[in-house]
């Protein structure tokens, strides 16, 4: 059995296994410790967990300290202290309000279908990598060694390493691929340049 099967047999070594779980499961924790759109709309509004901030922030910040300086100015000198009346205000905020209103909708929905597309590619990708996996086992029954090589790089390695890439995490632990590849193996693939995209 084991010439059979190197890779089942590498798997199951002792504590390959639980190096694999232990090191899926600390992925898992990351994931499972997004915030949740059921965890209340206040929480999620004010996370900063994902947000594209520091583009934001001085922008931001220097408007809120002009109007502030504004305000304070208008406060106490008289000279500063406009004679606009509301009506006029009303008349700028309102298609203002509208626009941004009408904008907010929309970057929010354009999210969620990127959400859930985003979920439809991985589903795509776990599913294109079982076929791999079970034409390898099928067409490659007569070479072990290539179907191993198939299973191992194809379908185990590229998930872990997809995984990575999209969680935009540097390296790659070595413990979620005990049994599958080699220590050296883990390294050369973690510093390796991703392909450009339409090469």
């Amino acid at each position: 059995m084991q010439e059979q099967a190197p890779l089942l047999v590498s798997l199951r070594a002792p504590g390959a296994a639980p190096q694999r779980l232990a090191a899926l499961g600390r992925g898992a924790a990351v994931q499972d410790a997004a915030l949740k759109s059921s965890g209340g709309w206040v929480r999620v509004a004010l996370t900063p967990r994902g947000r594209a901030l520091r583009p934001v922030l001085l922008p931001w910040l220097l408007v809120t300290l002009l109007t502030t300086g504004w305000t304070c100015a208008a406060h106490f000198v008289d000279e500063l202290r406009t004679k606009t009346p509301v009506d006029g205000l009303l008349q700028v905020y309102l298609p203002l309000a509208t626009t941004m209103g009408f904008l907010l909708v929309f970057r929010l929905n354009r999210a969620a279908t990127r959400y859930w597309d985003a979920r439809a590619f991985w589903g795509r990708i776990v599913e294109n990598a079982r076929t791999l996996c079970g034409a390898a086992c099928v067409h490659l029954a007569h070479d072990p060694a290539a179907r191993d090589d198939v299973v191992r790089w194809g379908c185990l390695a590229f998930a872990v390493a997809s995984k990575h890439f999209l969680r935009r995490e540097r390296g790659i632990d070595r413990a979620s691929l005990a049994g599958v590849i080699g220590g050296g193996e883990v390294e050369e693939m973690a510093s390796a340049a991703p392909p450009p995209p339409w090469g």
